[in-house]
């Protein structure tokens, strides 16, 4: 159980390698370090404490079934199964998977209350003690439990939709301006207008021949000084100096001299929200910050 977070993370970014870019690419190795040490504090902290059950048999399936196909599209029911919450509602909680069924509501305290689904149909919200719906019925725009739709069927988001569908706006310049219809994502040669239109391994591409955007193989991932028109197009890890073409793609950046007529760039390591640059070198801070609720050891 104790190399349980690193195990479960490692298939999970294999199955994100499955879904091509720019999925494969979308958790750097800094935030796959602080998923696993999140787990390490939540989950397994949560069964040794009596309030999760965990199956060594179930994980092995919720493995298999993660890291052989694209994650994004894997059924977690074995997964959810394998590593299931034991506490009933009302029950204090400080995670939502030490729960039997439904949400751990900390909006007000801490540890939380064990918080049941809505029933499909009844009213729902997130958070301030409202209930949420389960999946994967959604909280629709009038409050109320709603399951999602087949294809053809009128939608406002994706997760309006059958999974794994899609929401298709009628687009004004790129942008939605109307209801859609739930449809499957875009194949290649299909016009599109963003990469989450085409189906996993595609990418939404301007076509000269065309003159049109559609759905194509995606390009390698840009290394440090390839050109590109967006991080989306650099490796995991590297970003895109500008949304134009002609890139390039460096590891992290920040303006020197905003005076200059020709902007200067410096590259620097890349700390996150959540850490701070000392001495040439990146210090995280502590991951337990004093306001975040969690199960104490």
């Amino acid at each position: 159980m104790e190399s349980f977070c690193t195990t479960m993370l490692e298939a999970y970014l294999t199955g994100l390698d499955l879904c091509g870019p720019p999925w494969n690419d979308m958790i750097t190795d800094r935030e796959a370090a602080k998923v696993a040490a999140s787990c390490q504090r939540g989950l397994v902290a949560a069964v040794h404490a009596g309030v999760m059950r965990y199956d060594a048999r179930r994980m092995a399936t919720c493995l298999r079934g993660i890291s052989t196909q694209c994650a994004l599209d894997a059924p977690f029911d074995a997964c959810d199964e394998a590593l299931h919450g034991t506490l009933d509602e009302g029950e204090p909680c400080y995670d939502t998977g030490e729960c039997d069924e439904g949400a751990c509501e900390r909006s007000e305290q801490c540890p939380g209350r064990c918080l049941g689904y809505a029933p499909s149909g009844d009213q729902c919200g997130f958070g301030g003690g409202e209930r949420d719906c389960k999946p994967p019925q959604f909280c629709d725009r009038d409050s109320r439990c709603s399951a999602p739709g087949p294809e053809g069927t009128r939608c406002e988001s994706d997760r309006t939709c059958e999974s794994p569908l899609i929401c298709d706006y009628d687009h004004d310049f790129g942008e939605p301006v109307d209801k859609g219809r739930c449809v499957p994502r875009a194949a290649a040669g299909e016009p599109c207008y963003h990469d989450d239109e085409c189906k996993r391994g595609l990418v939404c591409e301007h076509s000269a021949d065309s003159g049109r955007s559609q759905c194509q193989d995606a390009p390698p991932r840009g290394l440090p000084g390839d050109l590109c028109d967006g991080d989306a197009r650099c490796k995991r890890g590297l970003f895109c100096l500008t949304a134009d073409p002609g890139g390039p793609c460096i590891a992290a950046w920040i303006p020197v001299r905003d005076d200059a007529e020709e902007p200067q760039w410096e590259e620097i390591e890349l700390c996150g929200i959540d850490g701070w640059c000392q001495d040439g070198r990146c210090v995280a801070d502590d991951p337990r910050s004093e306001d975040e609720c969690i199960r104490p050891r």
